[in-house]
């Protein structure tokens, strides 16, 4: 079974912000190399 984590407005505007949180970042991408699969629901898109 795989793992997934649904993110909001509040970490992904951490990871998007022209100076970025480096822990949410690293956080993000540790997830996306254990395979972890991350859905963005649609209003925050």
């Amino acid at each position: 079974m795989s793992r997934v984590v649904l993110l909001d407005a509040g970490p992904l505007g951490m990871a998007s912000h022209p100076r970025p949180n480096p822990g949410i970042v690293d956080w993000i991408r540790g997830l996306l190399l254990s395979g972890t699969e991350i859905l963005v629901p649609e209003i925050a898109d």
